[in-house]
């Protein structure tokens, strides 16, 4: 098995090269020197991404459209063009750290140098003074970005911070009205709001907070704890062995379990009931020793026939002894812990540090254990199934908490922060997509979405593709902030033609997260219609295939009627003399008593 995993390693080493190059910066003096020295600032929103997997190497780049130039060197609305140094093809990825890396449809504020070799803009100093236009708590803050943080700073260790937008921004044009008059003083900026209330990432564990396996080591690595990967997107199960404690022991399960899920938001444990085939330890180990549960050699077969490994096993009554006999209710009620694993696709690096992955967690509960009430049996399971999602226990002298070492206590605030550094709760979803369509109507294509639910919800951008692939953005809709009934909303397209062409709608909500709704497409196909023109665009001469009895009417995208000469040129075809309308697009409007069509085209 080593061999094979040494081979198939190899095998993708050749397929797929990694590349790397580290980054030293000297930091200017303060924001008001890089405002100095900076060819313009803008505040700009990518509208689009322009890389592509390619068999040649491709550098990372985007489209920004400006909101605002400070130095008014660049225009609101002008699109401006920006290029990374790290790329990537198909099989290779060149990764220069403290490189600048921007997502579509994200506000940042950029300081740029106009490049005379290149003929093209360029951040000043790759990604170290790129911020991300943020909002939080009812302000709009300017942050910065990860990649600015990964940088080598060159005899600086002053930390970044957040700006509070409205103030940067009146700040940064009074000094460059003032043509640089006054002292620069960036402490005149920092907001009270930390870097870690936006990247949660940067913070540091909960002191009181205690991992399993933490320094363990293994794999020619010191490890910091071990989680389930499969948090939260996929679900670890719990199953409950056949055999009962008491009548109510299963449901008390599925209480723990609802009450773990409710508090622990990072967490997915589905209550998968009692297995349908009893668990039988062999109570041996591989060797024929005595063993107890999860010691059995055939404990963790049966686990991955569950789940692939992916679950917790609760079993009851001890069925190997291993747990010395309770006296009354007094002893040993229960254990409970989990597997590790470690190397390749058995790690992860959390938080920038190095987890074990869990697997095959169990409980075992003590003969006689019922001798508690029913709500401390459920705290029972609670803290023993805490156990087998990886944590230790929190001491008393830092406060009260279900995993304090004497129990037993009902899930605390102490628990919730620690289980919420370990496994991060999911962002709040900010839209619950309801429908989206896209219909032909007469003289746009109409875009039509609805919500069940909306959260922090700031507003829409209707997205517009010819391949389904690379989209532009063309409109933007206000959101509703926050509802929980059905809202809806719509978008005119008129700049249409008659391929297919495919919508999508991308909602933005006050903290800067996003989503999409699904892709939709319409076919303005003339085929698939009774009238036909071309040629489309036209200059001169458009020719339509219509009876001498329909009655044509051609207006503008404003709607006013245009005068063109009409004249049948053959028994098939009419021509229209548009060679005095102006370019632009228009409609022609044509009723023959039967029906009403309308059909675009351009005047070129």
């Amino acid at each position: 098995m080593i061999k094979s995993s040494a081979l198939w390693c190899a095998l993708l080493c050749t397929l797929f090269s990694f590349t790397a190059n580290a980054t030293i910066i000297i930091p200017f003096d303060d924001l008001g020197h890089l405002t100095e020295e900076s060819t313009e600032i803008v505040i700009a929103t990518v509208t689009k991404d322009h890389f592509y997997e390619s068999d040649e190497m491709i550098n990372y780049s985007w489209s920004l459209e400006v909101q605002k130039g400070f130095k008014n060197i660049l225009k609101p609305g002008e699109s401006l063009y920006l290029s990374a140094m790290s790329s990537k093809s198909t099989n290779l990825i060149h990764k220069v750290l403290g490189d600048i890396q921007l997502e579509l449809g994200k506000t940042y504020m950029l300081f740029l140098n106009y490049n005379d070799n290149t003929l093209q803009w360029q951040p000043m100093t790759m990604g170290m003074y790129v911020y991300e236009q943020r909002s939080k708590a009812g302000g709009t803050f300017y942050v910065p970005t990860m990649d600015a943080m990964d940088v080598c700073k060159w005899g600086d260790d002053e930390p970044q911070f957040v700006m509070e937008a409205t103030q940067l921004e009146s700040y940064m044009q009074s000094y460059v009205s003032s043509n640089y008059q006054f002292s620069w003083n960036d402490n005149k900026l920092k907001s009270d709001i930390a870097l870690e209330e936006f990247h949660p990432q940067l913070k540091a564990p909960p002191s009181e907070c205690v991992f399993l396996f933490d320094g363990a080591s293994g794999c020619g690595v010191t490890y910091d704890g071990v989680r389930w990967q499969a948090f939260p997107d996929d679900e670890v199960e719990v199953h409950i062995d056949v055999e009962q404690q008491y009548t109510d022991s299963d449901n008390e399960v599925s209480d723990a379990l609802s009450d773990m899920d409710f508090e622990y938001e990072g967490i997915n444990l589905t209550d998968e009931g009692i297995v349908s085939s009893n668990f039988t330890p062999t109570c041996t180990d591989a060797f024929g020793g005595a063993a107890g549960v999860a010691s059995s050699s055939n404990f963790s077969s049966y686990c991955n026939g569950l789940n692939g490994g992916d679950n917790f096993l609760v079993v009851f009554n001890d069925p190997c002894d291993e747990i010395s006999a309770m006296s009354g209710c007094s002893g040993t009620l229960a254990i409970g812990g989990l597997f590790a694993g470690c190397g390749g696709g058995f790690s992860d690096n959390h938080d920038g540090g190095d987890w074990l992955r869990a697997s095959n967690g169990y409980i075992v509960v003590n003969q006689g254990a019922e001798c508690l009430s029913l709500n401390d049996f459920k705290i029972m399971l609670t803290h023993e199934m805490t156990h087998s999602l990886g944590f230790g226990h929190i001491l008393a002298s830092n406060g009260t908490a279900n995993m304090n070492p004497s129990c037993c206590n009902d899930i605390a605030s102490l628990d919730v922060e620690c289980l919420d550094y370990l496994y991060e709760p999911a962002a709040a979803v900010p839209v619950t997509w309801n429908t989206v369509s896209v219909s032909d109507e007469a003289r746009f294509n109409l875009i039509q979405w609805s919500t069940s639910n909306e959260i922090n919800n700031e507003y829409f951008i209707i997205e517009k593709s010819y391949n389904a692939v690379d989209f532009d953005q063309i409109g933007r809709v206000h959101g509703s902030i926050n509802s929980s009934v059905k809202q809806s909303y719509s978008f005119e397209d008129d700049q249409f033609n008659t391929t297919t062409t495919f919508y999508r709608i991308k909602q933005i909500d006050y903290d800067g997260n996003y989503s999409y709704s699904d892709i939709v497409s319409v076919s303005r196909d003339d085929r698939k219609e009774g009238v036909k023109l071309f040629p489309n665009p036209a200059n001169e001469t458009l020719f339509l295939n219509i009876d001498a009895e329909s009655r044509v009417t051609i207006t503008d995208v404003l709607g006013n009627q245009q005068n063109v000469l009409i004249s049948k040129s053959n028994l098939s075809f009419t021509s229209l003399d548009i060679a005095h309308l102006s370019s632009g697009v228009y409609y022609i409007e044509i009723d023959n008593d039967q029906k009403k069509e309308v059909k675009s085209f351009i005047k070129i």
